[in-house]
């Protein structure tokens, strides 16, 4: 059985740390960890938050 990556996030330099990305995550999966925004694992990979993010922030890799 073949494996595929999912759709990965990443924050870039653009970040503000506004959190709006965390809050509207609908699965709670963005985390803040050592003053850098994360996303779990699990995370749905739904792109609300790329598309809400006031900076461009967000980027699908």
């Amino acid at each position: 059985m073949k494996e595929y990556c999912k759709n990965i996030l990443r924050v870039n330099s653009n970040c503000s740390r506004c959190l709006l990305c965390s809050s509207v995550c609908p699965n709670g999966t963005i985390i803040i960890m050592n003053e850098e925004i994360k996303f779990k694992k699990d995370s749905l990979f739904c792109g609300l938050c790329l598309s809400l993010c006031p900076e461009e922030a967000i980027e699908k890799i």
